[in-house]
């Protein structure tokens, strides 16, 4: 019996790509990084991108916590909802803190050991005034 080829949902590998690529952008990681997370060689993670590769379940779902969001956000079937602004909505919280939480949570561990360290060496000095 000859092989079917059914055809590929395009729409679908052109959402991932997009996605893919802004998030990417967002959390400011190289495409080797990726990679090297999902454990593929960085051409594989790249012909994602380019929408000429269709990812399985196992690389959806790698890709969804590596980028923290859901495989339905990654396919293009629901939207992303920004957590940033539901904690601030849900604490109520001033633009000033909202912009303090969203560079947190942008910041690599490095930057955040820093930050934590800058916060100890101050509430020491205060703490000895």
């Amino acid at each position: 019996m000859p092989k079917i080829n059914k055809p590929k949902d395009t729409a679908i590998q052109e959402q991932l790509a997009e996605k893919l690529q802004l998030l990417r952008k967002q959390k400011n990681v190289s495409q080797l990084e990726v990679a090297n997370y999902i454990g593929l060689t960085v051409g594989a993670y790249q012909n994602y991108e380019n929408g000429r590769r269709e990812a399985n379940y196992e690389t959806l779902t790698k890709l969804s916590i590596f980028f923290g969001v859901t495989t339905d956000y990654l396919l293009g079937l629901e939207e992303k909802k920004d957590p940033i602004e539901a904690i601030a909505s849900m604490f109520k919280l001033s633009n000033a803190s909202k912009a303090l939480l969203a560079a947190y949570l942008y910041m690599d561990e490095s930057d955040r050991a820093s930050l934590f360290d800058a916060v100890k060496k101050l509430t020491t000095a205060t703490d000895e005034q």
